[in-house]
């Protein structure tokens, strides 16, 4: 009788088990909110609902792995899964991502190619290119296809407050209940980073100018075309720092980079084909987010699907006090 009880009920937790995972891996799985991405679309300790439908379902490449863990066993160096045996990036029912979604993806510079794509390290943002876009950013305007792009009011820019104004800077801060998000030194200086409609608060209650300075960082400034898959596209001076990653990273091509020139088996390579889309994806954080500025163009086998809702949002700054932010329960993202 005790051995049925007890074989029951490891049934019925593998059971559980199995149930979770193919909810994980085949549904809408929650996924945290890494610092300095989408502020204030979305903030640190949001748990984002996705769809993995969105963008076709990606199989899972890796099958023997602990449950309710990405890529480490939490407190340790160790990997909690393994990398054998490990089947080939399949996707079900591909979509292409559309302009302005909402993606939460696998970052594309992985250390080593032997870290499969869905145990990579997770990020979120939005996409502002698709395949055959013009991306075009300068001095904090957003241009696509020629065509300005109008900026969410939360995308956060980067000032100066001169170091001479920043008593004045935090006194305001204070009385008008505005996050300090901290700064960045430089001589005689110092760089904040603000929502665009926060920075004009500020300019309004401290009435000069001067207070927040905006400037305009060089990865911020920048012209990408993507390019369609499976159609050639020329390699060009202008194009050939967007290509040849792509072409290394996820193409396999084993080709080598002489100044503006690719070389395959020592002859110059005038144009390739990619296999797949590529999008451009940036972080509402504009000013300190980590995307495609810092890790070029995303390929398509590294989506894992659209965030739709908030399902729940801890707010790290309060531990002990509430940490639940039940303003943000299941609230959908745009």
């Amino acid at each position: 009788m005790k051995r049925n009880v007890a074989k029951n009920g490891c049934l019925l937790l593998l059971g559980i088990v199995f149930a979770v995972w193919l909810i994980k891996n085949t549904g809408v799985q929650l996924y945290r909110i890494p610092a300095n991405q989408m502020e204030e679309t979305l903030l640190e300790g949001d748990n984002l609902l996705v769809n993995k439908w969105s963008y076709g379902l990606r199989l899972p490449q890796t099958l023997l792995a602990l449950p309710f863990l990405h890529d480490s066993i939490p407190g340790t160096k160790l990997k909690s899964y393994f990398a054998f045996p490990q089947i080939p990036y399949l996707r079900l029912f591909p979509k292409e991502a559309k302009r302005n979604d909402i993606v939460v993806f696998n970052r594309p510079d992985a250390p080593t190619r032997k870290i499969p794509t869905d145990r990579r390290k997770i990020a979120v943002g939005r996409c502002i290119g698709v395949p055959g876009d013009t991306v075009c950013m300068s001095n904090g305007h957003l241009f696509i296809n020629g065509k300005e792009a109008i900026l969410p009011p939360q995308t956060y820019d980067a000032y100066l407050t001169p170091d001479s104004l920043e008593a004045q800077l935090c006194s305001i801060l204070i009385q008008a209940r505005i996050p300090d998000t901290g700064f960045e030194r430089i001589p005689d200086y110092r760089i904040r980073f603000f929502p665009r409609y926060r920075a004009e608060e500020i300019r309004r209650i401290a009435q000069r100018a001067d207070l927040l300075q905006p400037i305009h960082l060089k990865q911020n400034n920048y012209t990408i075309i993507l390019p369609r898959p499976h159609e050639p596209v020329n390699i060009t001076p202008e194009n050939i720092h967007l290509l040849y990653p792509l072409l290394v990273r996820h193409e396999n091509l084993p080709v080598t980079r002489t100044g503006n020139r690719l070389l395959l088996d020592g002859k110059t390579v005038k144009s390739v084909r990619l296999s797949q889309p590529y999008y451009w994806i940036a972080g509402d954080h504009r000013a300190k987010a980590a995307d495609s500025r810092i890790f070029g163009a995303v390929p398509h086998s590294h989506l894992i699907g659209k965030g739709v809702a908030v399902g729940y949002s801890i707010d790290p700054r309060k531990p002990l006090s509430g940490p639940l932010r039940t303003d943000r329960l299941f609230k959908p993202i745009d």
